[in-house]
């Protein structure tokens, strides 16, 4: 048998230390695809360019595909002429090298055994990269432990599944992609493409929950949220026979499964939790119990998970589903503000908002719908607003013409940082004034508002449920009565100290 050809790379060889790689397999994947078009469509379902290690074999796989891109039919010719168009083909050692190529490979049948060996290599070499990343990071980085390993396992972790990070990509690939699905879409002819929730009219709305998607219900406590996404999450798993994920933040493994068996049973859960059962329907339960312990339904109920434990067990969970057949269909976690951050975090609404950035990442990086829980302010409570929540409702505020301390002592209207991501004086846990970075200032339109003054004539407008500091911590301005005693700034020349350290003075009490 002839040897496989040797493209000149301008690589000099060496003995050893090189990574992982082979160039017989590259030179017989190029070859097959010099030679067969359905070959050529085998080798392109596999490999990407970066795959292949000689930088030649890259130039030539880079033509082949870009002629294949425009419908030209890739031959020794066409792609002879497109590497001469960049003035590539002379360092690849001419038409000759090409030709050799082809007459070396007695048959492309055998196109995706060598197309996998490149893969192989190619993800042994990633893994190498990877390591050697995460061995400097652990020498050099100032971040936490914890935020390494999610870092590192992510990467890791997109490897498994057998799809780089993306970068940037043309609008021509677009194209191709959205065309493609459209093709999916018109030949399924299903109002709901997407994973069906089992109510009707949202999923006309939403034509199901779309891959990649982060979705919020937000509502007030005891209004029903773990109960609905519980019925979702059932249909799914139950009907659909689909995976789903359950993060059970707040309630007990027993609360849940009474829930899920009343809930399949027809029963009331008070006559459940009282006993209260008659003998008719120990049947239906004890069917209804066989019936959900079959369905691939998966909880969570870890105690105080922060983001980076549920995106590390939900990679987990779906690196394992798709081994088995049965890829992960949806994650729900109930809720958000249960949540906290990995990191050294300054204020609570950055936690959450770097928890809310992170859910979207999980979901688009294991491209499955996310359903996440949120609490409402008391805002849709108030006269005139029918009930109906907005998106401010999510968030508390003062109103513009407040002054905010700026981190190099001057005091602006909150009006005036409007977009803007301020560095503040604000108040730890303990009590201490520090500098902080706030949250995005942003305008949410009207609101009914309070106006709060002190007996020294200190005062302040802000909504209901904003929340200001008292002797008991923070606590909103509606539970706060006529006496108490609130924490205001205060300059010294020489501090005075208490017996717990804090230099807040509270001497101030509401009039």
């Amino acid at each position: 048998m002839a040897p496989f050809p040797t493209l000149s790379s301008g690589r000099a060889p060496a003995a050893d230390g090189l990574p992982p790689q082979s160039r017989e397999a590259e030179v017989a994947v190029l070859g097959s695809m010099l030679v067969e078009k359905e070959s050529l469509l085998k080798a392109l379902d596999i490999l990407r360019e970066e795959d292949l290690y000689e930088e030649n074999h890259r130039r030539i796989f880079s033509a082949i595909r870009a002629l294949h891109d425009r419908n030209v039919t890739a031959d020794v010719v066409t792609v002879g002429d497109e590497l001469e168009k960049g003035g590539r083909l002379a360092g690849l050692g001419g038409r000759a090298a090409l030709f050799e190529l082809t007459n070396l490979v007695p048959s492309a049948l055998h196109v995706e055994h060598y197309a996998k060996i490149v893969r192989e290599k190619s993800i042994l070499r990633q893994m190498i990269t990877i390591a050697r990343g995460v061995v400097d990071e652990s020498h050099t980085s100032t971040e936490e432990a914890q935020s390494l390993l999610d870092s590192a396992q992510q990467r890791f972790f997109v490897l498994s599944q057998d799809r780089a990070a993306r970068g940037m990509v043309s609008a021509s690939a677009l194209m191709q992609n959205a065309i493609s699905t459209l093709e999916k879409l018109a030949e399924s002819s299903k109002y709901v493409t997407g994973v069906s929730t089992g109510f009707s009219e949202w999923d006309k709305m939403t034509s199901g929950l779309q891959p990649s998607n982060l979705i919020i219900i937000a509502g007030r406590p005891s209004m029903g949220k773990t109960a609905f996404c519980l019925n979702v999450a059932e249909h799914v798993a139950i009907k659909d026979k689909r995976p789903v994920v359950f993060f059970s933040l707040e309630m007990s493994e027993q609360e849940i499964g009474l829930r899920l068996l009343c809930s399949q049973a027809r029963i009331n859960v008070r006559s459940v939790r009282e006993g209260f059962l008659s003998r008719k329907s120990w049947p239906t339960i004890t069917n209804v119990a066989s019936q959900v312990a079959a369905a691939p339904l998966f909880f969570d109920f870890s105690t105080s998970p922060s983001i980076l434990d549920i995106r590390g067990s939900a990679r987990r969970w779906a690196h394992e589903l798709k081994q088995k057949g049965t890829p992960l269909s949806l994650i729900i976690i109930d809720y958000i503000q249960l949540l906290h951050g990995g990191g050294k975090i300054e204020s609570r609404q950055q936690e959450i908002s770097e928890i809310s950035r992170s859910i979207k990442g999980l979901a688009r990086e294991l491209q499955v719908p996310v359903i996440a829980l949120s609490q409402l302010n008391r805002r849709p409570e108030d006269k005139g607003r029918e009930g109906r929540p907005q998106l401010s409702d999510l968030r508390e505020c003062v109103v513009g013409d407040t002054l905010v301390t700026l981190a190099d002592g001057r005091r602006v209207p909150i009006k005036s940082l409007a977009g803007e991501t301020p560095r503040v004086l604000a108040v730890t846990p303990h009590g201490k004034v520090v500098t902080s970075l706030a949250e995005k200032v942003w305008h949410v339109g009207l609101r009914t508002v309070v106006h709060v003054k002190t007996a020294s004539g200190r005062s302040i407008t802000v909504t209901p449920d904003h929340r200001l500091l008292t002797f008991d911590g923070w606590r909103r301005v509606a539970q706060i009565p006529v006496g108490e005693r609130l924490a205001v700034p205060a300059v010294y020349r020489n501090p005075p100290r208490w017996n717990n350290g804090q230099t807040l003075a509270w001497n101030c009490w509401l009039n």
